[in-house]
């Protein structure tokens, strides 16, 4: 009997949950499968909350709380698309 799987976010096992690394931003961290905090929620409110979303302009991490997205296409964080 053939199955249907598919590839969930659930497969994603590790978490950073550092500082902003310039030199290994959250773009490329999320590429790699790893979870990143939302800047928005840890600065401003500190608290986790996990994201896989990035910013097209600064490319730290962003929930869907703190930020604007295009369908599938460039997704821009509060602080890019209000030009803190």
């Amino acid at each position: 009997m053939a199955t249907n799987s598919k590839k969930t976010r659930s497969s994603w096992h590790i978490i950073y949950s550092g500082d902003y690394d310039k030199n290994d931003t959250d773009e490329e961290k999320i590429k790699r499968q790893i979870w990143i905090p939302c800047r928005i929620c840890y600065k401003e409110f500190d608290e986790l909350t996990l994201t896989a979303r990035f910013c097209a302009t600064c490319h730290r991490g962003f929930c869907h709380n703190h930020g604007s997205f295009r369908g599938r296409g460039k997704a821009f964080c509060l602080y890019c698309s209000h030009g803190e």
